[in-house]
């Protein structure tokens, strides 16, 4: 079985979330702990909106909304 990460990933909803995200880490008083679980769910909400209310649009919007949180995450480490 062959998968292709490319075809779960929407480079659009991972730059939204990421902005979503860097909005609520600097801008808003926001815990830390939520902006993944936010992130996340908007990532769902985009997904429903670009492929429908179907499985496919869950699992982009998903795994495109939490790519932003794994992104941040190995830039701040390769960072330290």
């Amino acid at each position: 079985m062959n998968i292709d990460y490319n075809d779960f990933i929407m480079p659009s909803i991972v730059i939204a979330s990421f902005c979503i995200g860097y909005v609520m880490k600097h801008w808003l008083p926001t815990d830390d702990r939520i902006i993944p679980t936010v992130l996340g769910l908007f990532g769902i909400v985009s997904g429903f909106i670009l492929f429908g209310f179907s499985y496919e649009g869950f699992v982009k919007g998903l795994v495109s909304g939490l790519a932003a949180v794994g992104g941040n995450q190995i830039y701040k480490q390769l960072n330290k």
